[in-house]
C-alpha cells in the first residue's frame, strides 16, 4: 500500500457523528472484522439510519437500544483497530458497547454519560462519578381532578442501572422534577449512589434530559374522578384514575347492537309488571346519567329515592340492579346506615354521575333510629344542595372547604323516617309490598349484570353524542309539562320533582328513537310515561300533605288528651293547680282556651307521630311562632314590639303554658275529618 496514502488514511478517516439517529444491532455471532473505513467529511444520513425513529422516541417507547458511538480507526500491529472519538477518562471511566444501553449525552465541562452512569467533568483532569442510574423522561401526565380543576402535571421517568435487568419507572411532580433524585429515587431504589458535590452538574445534566426528551414524550391525560368531563373542549363520560375505581368497567358500545340493547334493559319494567314500582326507579336511574346535561339548562334535580315496604318485598335487590351498575365489584355495591357521616360523605362525593345505594333504613332500634335518621337527613341535604362541608385541616382559616356532589341517592327502608318537613318534601317515595314485584323477572338482571351496564353506556353514548340538542330543548319540555300539569301539585317541591321525572321520561324517548327502537309494546308503554308519573307523585303528595307541623300538633294532642293520667284536662284552673301531676293543662271557659304545659304536650305529640313513622322534628321555638301566627294560640305582644309566644300561668307553680284557642282546635279537626 502506498506510504502516503496510509498516513492520509490515519489522519483524515473520523467520521462525524450524527447525535440524533442510532443504529440497533443485533449481538453478532462471530466477531466483526474491522476494515479501514472510508475516508467521508460529509454526514450523510442514509449512511447509519435504519429506522424512521429517532432515538428519544425509542426512548420514550421503552426500547432496549444498542448506540453507534463516534468512532474512528487507526491502525496497530499490522491490523486496523476501532476507538471512540472522545478520550477515556483514565482509571475512572469503563466503556462498554453492549446491548441495552442509550445514546450517551455529554456536555464540554459539565458531565458524560457512560453505561456506569453519569460523570462530573470538573475542570480539565477532574473526573468523578456523579451518579450511577442514567434518567430519561417517558411521558408528561396531566392528572385532572374534575374537569374544573387545574391539571396536577407529573413526569414518567425511565432509570437505567447497569445492574438491572430492564430499565424502571419512576413517577415525579412536574416543579420537582429538577429534585428526582433526592426525593423519589434515592427513597425507591437503595442501589443509588449520588455524589454529595457538584450539583450545578448534577442539575446540567438534568437540564439536557428534559430538553432532549421533551419533543418526543408520550403527553397523557387522566381524569381521577368518574363522570362526565371537558378536557380540551372535548365532552366525555370516563371511569376515573383514582383507586376507588378500580373494580370499574365502562363497555365499548360500538359494536353493540343499539335496539337489541335498548330492548333487553328496557325489559326492566317487566320487574314491576309496567307499574309505578318499576317505572319511577326506572326513570330516576337515567337522571344520574342525564343531570350533567340537564343542570346545563338550569334544572336541578333535588329528590332521592326512597323505596318503603315490608321486609321481604325485594327492595335492596331491585335497587342493586341499577345503583352503581359500572361496579364490578357486587360487595362494593351499596352502603350501610352503619357507615360514619364523613365516610359516607367521601364515598357519595366520589360517585359522580352514578347512583349511590343507601340500604336498610329502620325504626325498629331507638339509638339506630336517631342516627339513622341524622345520617339520612344529611345525606338529603347534601343531594338536594349538591355540597356539604368537607373535613377541615386544623390549622385551616380561609373558611369552610366545601365538597362538592353530582351523584344520584337511592334509599331503601321498612319504616316512613321522621324527617324534617324540608327533606321529607325532597324524597320521592316509592311504597312496596311483597307482591309489587316479580322475582323471575328480577332475576334475569341479577344473573346477568351486564343487561344494565350496557343500556346504560349505551344512554351515556347517546348523551355524549346528543347532550348540547338535549339541554337546549329542556327549557321549552319543562314550561309545557308545568303548563300541563302543574295545577294537580300544591306543593312546589313536589311538583318540581314530577316535572323532572317527566324531562328525563322525555329523554328516553329519544334515547328509543336514537336505538332505532320500532317495537308496538316498547313504544305503547312509553306514551304512558307521564300518567304514571303523575299518579305516583300525586300519591307522594297526599301522604305528606298532612305533614304541616301546626296542623300535626294538634291532631296528635286530641287524640291523646284524656287517654291517661298525665294527659288529663282540668275542668277549671283550681282544680289543675291542686293536682298538677295528674293534668296536662285545664280549660279557661271565660276565654275558650286551653292552657298546657308545653314541654310535656310537645313531647306527648313527637312520642305519638313517632309510632306512625311519620317526621314531627320542628323545635319549640318554632312551633310556638307558628301556632301564634296561624292564629291558633294567644301571644302577648310587648312594648318593644316582640312577642311573647307562652303565657305563665296565673297561679300554682306560674309554669310558661301554651294558651290554644278552642274554636281553633274545632275548625282544624273538622277540616282533617273533610
Amino acid at each position: 500500500m502506498d506510504e502516503n496514502l496510509l498516513d492520509k488514511i490515519r489522519t483524515q478517516s473520523t467520521i462525524k457523528p450524527y447525535p440524533g439517529k442510532i443504529i440497533a444491532l443485533d449481538k453478532p455471532k462471530v466477531p466483526l472484522i474491522l476494515a479501514a473505513p472510508p475516508v467521508n467529511h460529509e454526514f450523510k444520513e442514509e449512511a447509519v439510519t435504519v429506522t424512521q425513529k429517532s432515538v428519544e422516541k425509542r426512548i420514550c417507547e421503552g426500547e432496549i437500544l444498542s448506540p453507534l458511538y463516534p468512532m474512528s480507526a487507526y491502525y496497530e500491529n499490522e491490523a486496523w483497530k476501532a476507538r471512540q472519538n472522545f478520550p477515556r477518562p483514565k482509571a475512572v471511566i469503563k466503556w462498554s458497547s453492549s446491548p441495552g444501553t442509550l445514546e450517551l449525552l455529554e456536555e464540554d465541562g459539565y458531565f458524560r454519560e457512560t453505561e456506569d452512569g453519569v460523570y462530573a467533568l470538573k475542570g480539565a483532569q477532574e473526573h468523578f462519578l456523579l451518579t450511577n442510574i442514567r434518567l430519561r423522561i417517558y411521558a408528561h401526565i396531566k392528572m385532572y381532578w374534575d374537569d374544573e380543576s387545574e391539571p396536577k402535571e407529573e413526569l414518567k421517568c425511565l432509570l437505567y442501572l447497569r445492574e438491572w435487568d430492564a430499565p424502571k419507572f419512576v413517577t415525579v411532580p412536574h416543579d420537582g422534577y429538577k429534585a428526582v433524585y433526592s426525593s423519589v429515587i434515592k427513597n425507591r431504589f437503595p442501589e443509588l449512589f449520588l455524589s454529595s458535590k457538584a450539583r450545578d452538574e448534577l442539575e446540567k445534566y438534568l437540564s439536557r434530559v428534559y430538553s432532549r426528551c421533551k419533543g418526543h414524550w408520550r403527553e397523557e391525560v387522566r381524569i381521577m374522578r368518574s363522570g362526565w368531563t371537558t378536557v380540551g373542549g372535548v365532552t366525555r363520560y370516563v371511569i376515573g384514575d383514582a383507586p376507588e375505581y378500580k373494580s370499574f368497567y365502562l363497555p365499548d358500545v360500538s359494536l353493540m347492537n343499539k335496539t337489541q340493547v335498548f330492548s333487553n334493559g328496557f325489559r326492566f319494567l317487566e320487574i314491576g309488571r309496567f307499574q309505578s314500582v318499576s317505572l319511577v326507579p326506572f326513570i330516576f336511574a337515567h337522571f344520574s346519567y342525564a343531570a350533567f346535561f340537564v343542570n346545563k339548562a338550569h334544572r336541578e334535580f333535588q329528590s332521592t329515592l326512597f323505596i318503603r315496604g315490608e321486609s321481604g318485598a325485594y327492595k335492596t335487590r331491585i335497587a342493586s340492579v341499577f345503583c352503581n351498575v359500572f361496579q364490578t365489584d357486587s360487595t362494593k355495591k351499596k352502603l350501610s346506615f352503619g357507615t360514619t357521616k364523613p365516610a359516607f360523605f367521601a364515598t357519595l362525593s366520589k360517585l359522580r354521575d352514578q347512583i349511590g345505594l343507601l340500604d336498610d333504613f329502620s325504626c325498629s332500634e331507638k339509638r339506630k333510629k336517631r342516627d339513622d335518621t341524622a345520617l339520612l337527613e344529611a345525606a338529603i341535604r347534601t343531594i338536594g344542595d349538591s355540597t356539604a362541608p368537607a373535613k377541615m385541616a386544623a390549622k385551616q382559616t380561609d373558611g369552610i372547604d366545601n365538597r362538592n356532589f353530582r351523584a344520584a341517592l337511592v334509599v331503601t327502608g321498612e319504616d316512613n323516617p321522621p324527617l324534617s318537613n324540608s327533606s321529607y318534601y325532597r324524597m320521592i317515595v316509592v311504597p312496596v309490598d311483597k307482591q309489587s314485584y316479580e322475582n323471575d323477572a328480577l332475576v334475569k338482571f341479577e344473573t346477568d349484570p351486564t343487561i344494565m351496564r350496557n343500556y346504560m353506556a349505551l344512554f351515556i353514548e347517546f348523551l355524549r353524542v346528543n347532550g348540547r340538542e338535549i339541554t337546549e330543548c329542556i327549557p321549552e319540555i319543562a314550561r309545557e309539562y308545568n303548563a300541563k300539569y302543574g295545577r294537580n301539585f300544591k306543593v312546589d317541591r313536589v311538583r318540581y320533582a314530577a316535572v323532572n321525572l317527566m324531562i328525563v321520561g322525555d329523554i328516553i324517548r329519544r334515547y328509543a328513537d336514537w336505538c332505532g327502537v320500532t317495537d308496538h309494546e316498547i313504544l305503547n308503554y312509553m306514551s304512558k310515561f307521564n300518567e304514571i308519573i303523575v299518579a305516583a307523585m300525586l300519591e307522594n303528595q297526599e301522604e305528606s300533605s298532612g305533614l304541616e307541623p301546626d296542623v300535626m300538633f294538634i291532631y296528635a294532642l286530641m287524640q291523646l288528651i284524656g287517654t291517661r293520667d298525665n294527659l288529663m284536662l282540668a275542668e277549671s284552673e283550681v282544680i289543675y293547680i291542686a293536682n298538677e301531676s295528674s293534668h296536662i293543662g285545664f280549660i279557661e271557659k271565660s276565654t275558650d282556651t286551653v292552657w298546657l304545659r308545653h314541654e310535656d304536650a310537645e313531647q306527648a305529640v313527637r312520642s305519638y307521630w313517632d309510632k306512625q313513622g311519620k317526621a314531627f322534628t320542628i323545635t319549640s321555638p318554632k312551633l310556638h311562632k307558628l301556632l301564634c301566627e296561624n292564629e291558633i294560640s294567644l301571644g302577648n305582644k310587648l312594648a318593644n314590639g316582640k312577642v311573647e309566644y307562652l303565657r305563665k300561668a296565673k297561679k300554682g307553680r306560674r309554669k310558661w303554658m301554651l294558651v290554644l284557642k278552642h274554636n281553633k282546635i274545632s275548625q282544624i279537626l273538622d277540616s282533617i275529618k273533610e
